[in-house]
């Protein structure tokens, strides 16, 4: 399968230059029109869905650590600078691509999930297997399923299905995974009749919880309650998806789930959070370590959030208008302002304003960030001592952090970027 891939992937690459640290997966029936704007179709953009985009030949690629084999390359070797991702099937091209900690997961057009990187408590999917993969791997259970989206939390990943089943493997201490599967390391479908019927469009998944969305806006979460990430008032611990009643008359359009809290965006533009709030990852301002139940967070009233990309403590918000926001761990410059402080409330990121950029897709690793444009350029920025900012040999990539965005040179056409550890990832289309 894999023998002799490079000619024909030269027509469909994925460049992994890192992965978002907790992850975020949609699933949308209609596809987004290639032609980019921030009026109507609010849903569609708001998780950045790549359908129109991935119709047409992609290409992946990978850089940053690799100690786990998460680049998915065949070693171990560290790469700075944008390296090609080569050993996926030749016939199926990749539609989506995620990331987390130190593992990285693909999904081709025709349905099938491949994963990389650390297999530490069966987080890979590949059977009862604590082995590292160095090369992307086919989840033969999930083989009979059309997957079209993964999200990958700290040790365990949930799997959005083209008929709203929702699928979930890995590392289960407290019920993360949403079933009592007694073979972790095999997919499983998690218990569904909480939905009412309803169809998943969404799933997130944080360090130790998990959430979804559903098609008529509502929220389900369940796993650790320790921090209050999963919404419901409280520190307890929830064994199967549990509807976030305090959003219930509300609609949301987009999840985004950190290390141990959660995001939330709703069809009206606004914002709400809830979790741990230690480093200001709530944008609440930092008066609660703790905030158990939704919150909203106050943004300028003419603005109007699409996508929030949570990583381990910050978050970066892309907005109707193509302007970005960030808040929380700044101490490795990832939040994009020019220094290495924490924020405690949403800030706009000047630069893409200078720039006259606009933006339509953000992720959030461990501690740097990434944000797309509309015209296909990547920027990243935080830290990048393991290459993870793609800018080879240069200062702020290899040995220390860039405080503000840079350009990564080499790519056109990302459609979308994905934010691990200390690794990245990015989809390019290829005209």
């Amino acid at each position: 399968m894999f023998h002799a891939t490079k000619t024909l992937f030269m027509k469909n690459k994925l460049i992994c230059i890192g992965a978002t640290t907790f992850g975020a997966a949609a699933y949308f029936n209609d596809p987004i029109k290639s032609t980019m704007s921030y009026t109507n179709n609010r849903i569609s953009y708001a998780a950045w869905s790549v359908a129109e985009k991935v119709a047409k030949t992609t290409a992946s690629y990978s850089f940053g650590n690799n100690l786990f084999g998460q680049l998915g390359l065949g070693n171990d070797v560290k790469q700075i600078q944008p390296i090609f991702v080569e050993n996926l099937p030749t016939n199926d091209n990749v539609s989506f691509i995620d990331a987390s900690f130190d593992q990285s997961a693909f999904v081709t057009r025709g349905g099938k999930l491949f994963t990389c990187g650390c297999g530490a408590h069966d987080r890979l999917g590949h059977g009862h297997s604590d082995s590292n993969q160095t090369l992307p791997q086919l989840v033969e259970s999930l083989s009979s399923s059309e997957v079209t989206s993964v999200s990958i939390g700290g040790f365990h990943m949930i799997c959005l299905c083209s008929n709203g089943d929702v699928y979930s493997f890995g590392r289960n201490n407290f019920s993360q995974l949403g079933h009592d599967n007694q073979n972790p390391g095999d997919a499983t479908k998690i218990n569904n009749s909480p939905f009412g019927g309803k169809k998943v469009t969404q799933v997130s998944a944080g360090r130790m919880h998990s959430a979804v969305l559903l098609e008529n806006g509502l929220v389900y979460t369940w796993g650790c309650g320790h921090d209050g990430a999963l919404g419901h008032g409280n520190k307890s611990k929830q064994t199967e998806p549990k509807l976030v009643e305090t959003l219930k008359d509300k609609r949301a359009v987009n999840i985004s789930c950190g290390r141990d809290y959660t995001i939330v965006v709703m069809d009206d533009g606004s914002v709400y959070s809830f979790g741990r709030d230690g480093n200001g990852q709530l944008g609440q301002g930092r008066k609660s370590l703790v905030v158990s139940a939704p919150k909203k967070i106050n943004l300028p009233a003419s603005e109007k959030a699409l996508k929030a990309a949570a990583g381990d403590a910050h978050v970066l918000l892309a907005t109707e208008s193509g302007k970005v926001f960030s808040w929380g761990d700044g101490q490795q410059g990832q939040l994009g302002h020019g220094g290495n402080t924490n924020i405690y409330l949403p800030r706009e990121i000047d630069y893409f304003v200078d720039e006259n950029e606009k933006i339509i897709d953000v992720a959030a690793g461990a501690s740097h960030s990434g944000c797309v444009s509309e015209d296909g350029k990547l920027f990243l920025f935080g830290k990048g001592r393991s290459g993870q900012l793609g800018r080879g040999d240069q200062l702020e990539s290899n040995a220390a952090y860039r405080v503000t965005p840079v350009k990564v040179e080499g790519l056109k056409n990302v459609v979308q970027v994905a934010l691990g550890k200390e690794h990245s990832l990015c989809l390019v289309e290829e005209k």
